[in-house]
């Protein structure tokens, strides 16, 4: 049975700036006083970041940390609890924060064939990390049109359907030079990045 609650977990620096800001919130709140319970759930779920939207199962396991991107994309809750389990591949529009922090593999516009390749191969290399996200060494990404994409194409200054890998983090990237169109291109171009072979491109 999902019950629907929330409850809002405060990281202000003092009770009275958590009074106001919860003050216009219509859920329940773990007492401020309470920061032995902060800590205790925050190292529980992982959290380097605010806010964090964290979902537990209803027999109190952890579901996922990523609550907000599933909110954007399920608002009703029609696919829990399977639809938000962490998913190897990922809308870039609705969740992109590993975008700026891990490499990451993008199936930019709007060709099937390519974010089925794309997929395909997130989901070898999620089979292979034993299903853990955190296991693997890629995170993997679809960006059809959208806010976050068109973010990502003014970045690279490019436009159309490309596969890219990025490398956020060192301020690097990689543009595939040939259309891809099945999971053997993607993981061709993927090996000339990680060999050195492919032409590295950096921001700025």
């Amino acid at each position: 049975l999902w019950c629907g609650g929330i409850i809002f977990v405060s990281s202000d620096r003092d009770e009275a700036s958590f009074k106001e800001y919860f003050a216009e919130q219509p859920w329940s709140a773990l007492p401020y006083s309470d920061r032995r319970g902060k800590e205790v759930l925050s190292e529980l779920c992982g959290v380097e970041g605010i806010p964090t939207f964290a979902v537990f199962n209803p027999d109190g396991s952890l579901l996922t940390t990523e609550g907000r991107g599933m909110v954007v994309s399920d608002p009703t809750g029609a696919t829990l609890p399977d639809g938000w389990k962490p998913q190897p591949i990922k809308d870039c529009n609705d969740d992109p924060e590993d975008l700026n922090s891990e490499m990451c593999i993008v199936a930019l516009g709007t060709d099937e064939a390519l974010a089925k390749a794309v997929k395909e191969v997130a989901l070898k290399y999620y089979e292979k990390a034993g299903q853990e996200i955190e296991e693997m060494p890629y995170r993997f990404y679809t960006a059809p049109p959208g806010g976050v994409t068109d973010k990502v194409k003014s970045l690279f200054k490019i436009d159309g359907n490309h596969l890219v890998i990025t490398d956020l983090p060192n301020g690097e990237y990689y543009i595939c030079p040939e259309p891809v169109s099945d999971a053997a291109g993607v993981e061709e171009f993927l090996e000339s990045v990680k060999d050195g072979e492919a032409r590295k491109k950096t921001l700025g």
